[in-house]
């Protein structure tokens, strides 16, 4: 029984010390977010313009959001 509490505030101190557990969904779904932009700022212009939206300026160019990087891999890369 004494060595009860020694063992919790042991385990409570590597659990402390443990790097957090990163959750990609959120990062994951920012990134598709970009990708379905991109993808329909393509197929937009692809598309043939008529009336008065073929007229407009120039539209902007589209930004390839490139590959899903997970935050631990990005994290590594940077510090290496």
């Amino acid at each position: 029984m004494r060595w009860t509490p020694l063992g919790l505030w042991a385990l409570m101190a590597a659990a402390a010390c443990a790097a957090p557990v990163q959750d990609d969904g959120a990062a994951r779904a920012a990134w598709a977010r970009k990708l379905q932009d991109y993808q329909q700022c393509k197929a937009q212009q692809r598309a043939p313009s008529y009336g008065p939206a073929a007229s407009a300026p120039a539209k902007k160019a589209c930004v390839d959001p490139g590959p899903f990087v997970p935050a631990s891999a990005a994290s590594a890369a940077a510090k290496g």
